[in-house]
């Protein structure tokens, strides 16, 4: 979000600004900004999937005659998730026309189209938006440490052989040697996990700005994008700070 934002407007206020000359004239957005905080901007200040009711596109979202489902379920599963989701139950009402900005408008329009070649690059987009930022990457940075048990207990072993040692009355004694299995943390399953679902998500930022810049007539009347706002391959400068 950008801290430069004024408050959002109220429906009859922005239901204005939508209707405004300029923006039928094709203005020329003047705020500079970058994709990832455009879409912060977009997911948590002005809520575009929430306010316009438009979800992603999955795979499951067709029948086997091609045709995409229009309603809720019947057993229900759907409509929990949406609760879980926005943490309310919205009872069925009255349509209202929402305050949407109409740049998150074609924000959110981009990434619906986008979802349905890079349906996972537009959900990590959407998810990070809500989350308000990138998501989270390692700097391989890894430190040996003690493997502990299902109870949270520092894991001992013995080793095949004994050792002798004579104690305080000159008797020899056996004692088995006992050692602590070591492991790497974060792991590297870990580090190529978070790796993974960061070019997931940088790849579909880039899709999403060309998308925008090729929208045609319908183009950002307040946000001019200036670059991605994130590194490829953060992990691979040392200057960057962790995300």
């Amino acid at each position: 979000m950008d801290a430069s934002d004024p408050p959002m407007p109220g429906p009859r206020r922005a239901s204005r600004r939508a209707s405004a000359p300029a923006r039928a004239a094709g203005a020329i957005a003047t705020q500079s900004t970058t994709m990832v905080a455009l879409l912060v901007w977009t997911y948590q200040r002005q809520k575009a999937d929430v306010m316009s009711g438009k979800g992603l596109w999955t795979p499951e979202a067709r029948t086997e005659s091609g045709e995409e489902p229009k309603r809720w379920s019947g057993c229900g599963c759907a409509q929990l998730e949406a609760v879980a989701a926005l943490g309310a139950r919205v009872q069925p009402g009255g349509w209202q026309r929402p305050a949407l900005h109409p740049d998150a408008e074609l924000v959110h329009d981009s990434l619906v189209e986008l979802s349905r070649a890079d349906w996972l690059g537009a959900m990590l987009l959407r998810r990070h938006a809500r989350q308000g930022g990138a998501p989270d990457w390692s700097e391989g940075r890894q430190e040996f440490e003690p493997e502990r048990d299902a109870r949270d207990r520092i894991v001992q072993d013995r080793y095949d052989e004994v050792v002798t040692v004579i104690d305080q009355r000159g008797r020899e004694r056996a004692i088995p040697v006992l050692y602590c299995p070591l492991r790497k943390y974060p792991d590297d399953s870990w580090i190529e996990m978070t790796r993974g679902e960061y070019r997931n998500w940088h790849r579909a930022l880039g899709l999403l700005a060309e998308r925008l810049a090729e929208a045609g007539p319908r183009r950002l009347v307040r946000w001019r994008v200036a670059g991605l706002g994130a590194e490829a391959e953060p992990w691979l400068r040392a200057d960057l700070p962790h995300s």
